[in-house]
C-alpha cells in the first residue's frame, strides 16, 4: 500500500513539474508587443573628418514592459548618406536594464526626423536574455525630439 501511494505521488510531482516547465517555455518563448514614446535631447556632438558625426542622447519616456524610463544612446552618423548606427540603454522604472543596437536614416533634407529599428541584445534583471525589435519614428519638438517606437520583445 505504501509503496502504491509514493509510485503515485512520483507520477503526480514529475506530470505537475512536466506542465510547470512546459508553460514556463510558453511564457519564455513567446513575443509580446513592445510600443512607447520619448523625449530625446541631444547632449554631445563630436565631428570626425570628412563626414562622420559621433552623437550622444538622454531621453525620458515611458514604454510597455519598462513602465516610466530614462535612456542614454550614442550613435554614429554617416552625414554622405544620412545614415547612422549605434547603441541604446533603456533603464526601467525599476532599475533593470534594455539594451539595443541602432541602425537608422534620416527622412527629411534637413536631418531633423528620421526612423529605424532597434534590435534588443540583452540587459539586466529581467531583460538579461531580451531578443527583439522594434521600428522607430523620430520627428522635432522644438528643443528636443520626439520618439516613437513599436515593435515586439521577448525576454
Amino acid at each position: 500500500m505504501n509503496r502504491l501511494l509514493s509510485f503515485r505521488q512520483l507520477a503526480f510531482s514529475a506530470t505537475a513539474l512536466t506542465i510547470l516547465g512546459l508553460c514556463l517555455t510558453a511564457s519564455a518563448a513567446s513575443p509580446v508587443p513592445f510600443r512607447g514614446r520619448a523625449d530625446v535631447m541631444i547632449t554631445g556632438a563630436q565631428e570626425i573628418p570628412p563626414a562622420t558625426r559621433v552623437l550622444t542622447a538622454f531621453a525620458t519616456g515611458e514604454a510597455t514592459h519598462l513602465g516610466r524610463f530614462t535612456r542614454t544612446e550614442t550613435v554614429i552618423v554617416d552625414l554622405s548618406n544620412g545614415t547612422f548606427t549605434g547603441k541604446l540603454e533603456f533603464t526601467a522604472a525599476n532599475g533593470d536594464q534594455l539594451r539595443a543596437d541602432v541602425e537608422g536614416h534620416f527622412t527629411s533634407p534637413t536631418g531633423d526626423s528620421a526612423e529605424g529599428t532597434y534590435v534588443f541584445t540583452g540587459g539586466t534583471g529581467r531583460f538579461r536574455n531580451a531578443s527583439g525589435g522594434a521600428e522607430f519614428e523620430i520627428t522635432p519638438d522644438g528643443m528636443e525630439f520626439d520618439v516613437t517606437f513599436r515593435g515586439t520583445i521577448q525576454y
